[in-house]
């Protein structure tokens, strides 16, 4: 028999928020508002991940770390020798990102089971709480990194010698900050739940309750890197420069206009950052570099992009200053489970909760789940056209508390069932 659902406190959820958004907070000049700069394993992340430990270990949960840094908290069941259910998200974050993101997730999961010790459930099925490792890639340049690693995508040892822009392994920065435990490659859970803001505008638009992801799209990160000659600006003539800026721009403008005339079919492509060096006014750069980022729902509008991109870049070789591409990043489209995604449903529909189906634009740790176990996400809407990765970033209490509302009940009705065939 089921037990009744847990009572989910909405000041207590934001509270953990507001207190979490204090770990790597700064001010915005540019709109006067208070954002949070939180990349993985940096001072922030480190005290926000230390502050979780802490709660975690009040509300009484078994506390363990892998190797690659994921934390864990497991809320036992009566059966603890059948899967647990897993939930959970990440805290850290983009450099100058907002306070909802990866972080409701993990802190929805913690008023989740702060709700069922009140309540005094004895679920059958365990449940753990997930906070995986660098799903931004702002640091370490590969997105999902954590949860890649624990779905067994990438490689242990090849994610413990990424660098980030100072030289530092991943391995290095675990060992130095103490989140370097054991293990890496998870036991399938019996199911995975994320609850996330929307990061996107839909939702808020069609003024619904919660958004029902059918998957993630494909996503594809590179480094487009130009070398050049450096050179005096002014007495340099035009004709006998090697101008690795120029020829940096005139790629980017070539995919920009590739992209835009495939935008109808869901190809977006994004630079989000340039560096030339030296990086002085007056010198001709000798090197030039920025990223790519593309992505649609047809994993072959990518590919296709993808050689497009490559093209290129093997043109502009033959044709004018080196030029190489590195891939940083490559996921496949990813869908969700259905029968989880009803269940989901049919839960919002008995809270009274309107409800829409979407694609995530974003990438998320669910979608590395779903190679282990049947995975979903409940999308919470967010203000302000759905900005994301900003301090602008915002959604509001009553809405953060129907996501973890519905999680709660969910949670409820996973655990008290071992019917595994249900989510196949």
């Amino acid at each position: 028999m089921r037990p009744a659902p847990a009572h989910v406190h909405q000041d207590r959820l934001w509270s953990s928020l507001t207190e979490l958004a204090g770990f790597g907070r700064f001010h915005d000049s540019a709109s006067d508002l208070y954002g949070v700069s939180r990349p993985a394993l940096t001072p922030p992340d480190v005290e926000a991940r230390q502050w979780l430990l802490r709660q975690m270990t009040d509300v009484g949960l078994d506390v363990w770390t892998d190797a690659v840094g994921n934390l864990f908290g497991r809320y036992d069941g009566t059966d603890p020798g059948i899967p647990p259910l897993m939930i959970g998200s990440h805290v850290d974050s983009v450099p100058q990102g907002g306070m909802f993101d990866g972080a409701l997730g993990v802190l929805a999961a913690m008023e989740v089971i702060r709700a069922l010790r009140e309540a005094g459930h004895s679920l059958r099925r365990s449940v753990v709480v997930a906070v995986f490792t660098e799903e931004e890639g702002s640091r370490f340049g590969t997105d999902m990194l954590g949860s890649a690693v624990a779905a067994g995508r990438i490689p242990l040892e090849q994610a413990l010698a990424l660098r980030d822009a100072d030289g530092v392994t991943l391995g290095e920065a675990l060992e130095k900050t103490g989140f370097a435990g054991h293990g890496s490659v998870l036991a399938p859970p019996y199911a995975y739940l994320e609850v996330h803001i929307e990061q996107g505008p839909i939702l808020s638009s069609a003024g619904v309750d919660i958004g029902l992801p059918t998957g993630v799209q494909a996503i594809s990160w590179h480094e487009l890197t130009v070398t050049g000659k450096a050179a005096h600006a002014g007495a340099t003539p035009a004709h006998l420069r090697v101008d690795a800026a120029k020829t940096a721009t005139r790629l980017m403008a070539a995919l920009f206009e590739y992209a835009a005339a495939r935008q109808d079919g869901g190809l977006m492509m994004t630079v989000g950052r340039m560096r030339l060096e030296p990086g002085v006014t007056n010198i001709v750069p000798r090197l030039a570099s920025f990223t790519v980022d593309l992505r649609a729902p047809d994993d072959g509008l990518v590919t296709d992009a993808e050689a497009h991109l490559s093209g290129l870049v093997e043109r502009e070789g033959q044709d004018g200053p080196a030029a190489a591409l590195r891939r940083l990043a490559r996921t496949q489209p990813v869908p969700f489970s259905e029968p989880l995604r009803r269940l989901v449903a049919d839960v919002a529909g008995t809270l009274g909760y309107s409800r829409r189906s979407l694609i995530s634009g974003a990438g998320h740790d669910a979608q590395e789940m779903a190679a282990l176990c049947p995975s979903a996400m409940i999308f919470v809407p967010g203000l302000y056209d759905g900005i994301s990765h900003t301090p602008r970033e915002y959604s509001d209490p009553a809405a953060c508390h129907k996501a973890t509302n519905l999680l709660a009940h969910v949670v409820t009705a996973l655990c008290g069932d071992d019917d595994r065939s249900a989510l196949a």
